[in-house]
């Protein structure tokens, strides 16, 4: 067994009792107003003191922070709301998770079918979303060895020199023409040019680039690429991975790094993930990673499995 692994023993799957699963499940929608509002207020204070110090090297500070709250709202939150945790109120989760979707060049309910088609297919299927993406990525997933050298290259230095900024960008205009069915794609593109418009004409469009589109393809594109590819790559047969590490989960990713458990009760919350994982982590099939060095080892070690197209 790979390191970092864990397993089911015998018997079934590690299960959450019914009463408990109720009291982890519980949504908040107060909580989740709070977090939504402090990631905006961050934002918009971090380029306020950019600009207002002035230093180049203080706005490249604040590029890097807002590119990390970008990572919670266009995907921690929109992926939480597109599971309904949000809120128990369904109108509350598609309106938020509509509004933090369009900022980010992404429509909520192409999201949400994408990300729902994720869960519902076997996560060995090639049919699965997650190989769509990989291979929009230029990742290789057949279960061949890859050498560290390249896995490297693949993992840490693409995002680092750009090139995945690239995909991210064919990824918008892919996804704009996949989405060409849905009436929000069209809103979505509307609202985009007149903001820009605006922007222009209020003469705010440096600071629209500087400290929004800037990020998103440097930043939040980078922390979605490492997200996804450490969610499941190369996660051999037991398919996701977990990065418990506390740096990721509470600076980052708003516990949405404890993947196993996620897709075991996806209904559960972010913030009630390391709960769960506390409790059912090492009863659940997955891999467990505390950081990118442990899950680039688990990748090299692993490899996809695929079920044969049925004929």
């Amino acid at each position: 067994m790979h390191e970092g692994m864990t397993k089911s023993g015998p018997g079934p799957v590690g299960a959450l009792p019914g009463a408990r699963l109720a009291i982890l499940s519980k949504r908040n929608t107060g909580r989740s107003l709070l977090v939504l509002s402090g990631q905006l207020l961050s934002v918009g204070a971090a380029a306020y003191a950019a600009e207002a110090i002035g230093h180049p090297l203080v706005k490249c500070a604040a590029v890097l922070f807002i590119g990390t709250r970008q990572y919670g709202l266009g995907e921690v939150l929109v992926h939480e709301a597109s599971h309904s945790n949000l809120s128990d109120r369904p109108r509350f989760n598609t309106v938020i998770g509509t509004l933090l979707s369009w900022p980010f060049f992404f429509t909520f309910e192409g999201y949400r079918r994408f990300h729902m088609q994720h869960h519902r297919v076997g996560l060995d299927d090639p049919e699965n979303s997650i190989i769509e993406e990989y291979q929009d990525w230029r990742l290789p997933v057949s279960p061949e060895p890859i050498s560290a050298h390249r896995l490297f290259w693949l993992i840490h230095l693409r995002p680092l020199l750009g090139v995945i900024s690239l995909y991210h960008l064919y990824g918008i205009a892919s996804d704009a023409c996949y989405d060409s069915d849905l009436k929000e794609n069209t809103c979505m593109w509307l609202a985009w040019a007149a903001v820009a418009t605006l922007a222009w004409y209020f003469g705010l469009a440096s600071l629209l680039l500087l400290y929004w589109l800037v990020p998103l393809l440097l930043v939040f594109a980078t922390l979605n690429y490492w997200s996804e590819v450490g969610d499941h790559y190369r996660s051999s047969e037991m398919l996701t991975r977990s990065n418990v590490g506390p740096w990721w989960n509470k600076l980052i990713a708003g516990n949405v790094g404890y993947h196993v458990v996620h897709h075991k009760y996806p209904r559960i919350p972010w913030f009630a993930l390391k709960a769960a994982h506390a409790e059912l982590g090492s009863l659940l099939p997955g891999q467990t990673s505390g950081g990118p060095v442990v899950a680039f080892r688990q990748m090299q070690a692993g490899h996809q499995f695929f079920r044969p197209h049925a004929e």
